[in-house]
């Protein structure tokens, strides 16, 4: 049953464009580095600082955009993703997972990324990008976006962006594995563009 439209005040209507303009209009590489904590000379130009260099493909990504480089890099499964999030810059991720199997070959670890969101739409942008991918036939499994653990001392809300469904019954960690790099390939343009549509359609 259709119930009554939620009507958006003008001051939450007028925060939520603001914050999909800052993320529409937050730089990506080359023009920043998504690895916060790099400090490696740019091998084109010697910079410190530009990201012209910067792409998926660097190998010293899966350590750079992890707290703990040496023990625990990005595992390869999950890096495709987080260096998305890492790059779209709005949505800094905290942790992630690439998923695991048990001895018995079942699914025992989900793979996922948790990550910060200062305004909801975000998180609405990065499911309706999904959505699209799973309208198009893209995905093996359904994915979706859902609240998380967030430390005590952290005011700001986490979200994970995970498969949904019965694990051990119908999920492959290869296929989940297939999903993330669908799901990474086009991320920060996706997500612009939704960004963009949405700014758009409530003006």
């Amino acid at each position: 049953m259709k119930l009554h439209k939620f009507e958006t005040d003008k001051l939450s209507k007028h925060q939520a464009r603001n914050a999909l303009r800052d993320l529409v209009d937050h730089p990506i590489p080359p023009a920043v580095r998504p690895c916060m904590s790099c400090d490696m000379p740019c091998p084109c130009c010697g910079s410190l600082t530009c990201g012209c260099a910067c792409s998926v493909e660097c190998e010293h990504a899966p350590k750079k955009l992890s707290s703990e480089p040496d023990n625990f890099p990005i595992e390869a499964g999950i890096y495709p993703l987080v260096y998305a999030f890492s790059s779209l810059g709005t949505c800094p991720p905290f942790w992630s997972c690439e998923g695991h199997l048990d001895q018995s070959e079942n699914l025992s670890r989900l793979p996922r990324v948790w990550f910060y969101a200062r305004d909801l739409t975000y998180p609405r942008l990065i499911q309706s990008h999904l959505t699209q991918l799973a309208v198009k036939k893209q995905l093996h499994n359904s994915w979706h976006i859902c609240l998380t653990h967030s430390d005590a001392d952290n005011i700001d809300t986490a979200f994970s962006l995970e498969p949904y469904g019965a694990m051990n019954e119908v999920m492959k960690l290869d296929e989940l594995r297939q999903d993330i790099n669908t799901i990474a390939e086009d991320f920060v343009p996706a997500i612009k563009a939704l960004a963009d549509q949405l700014i758009e359609s409530t003006a």
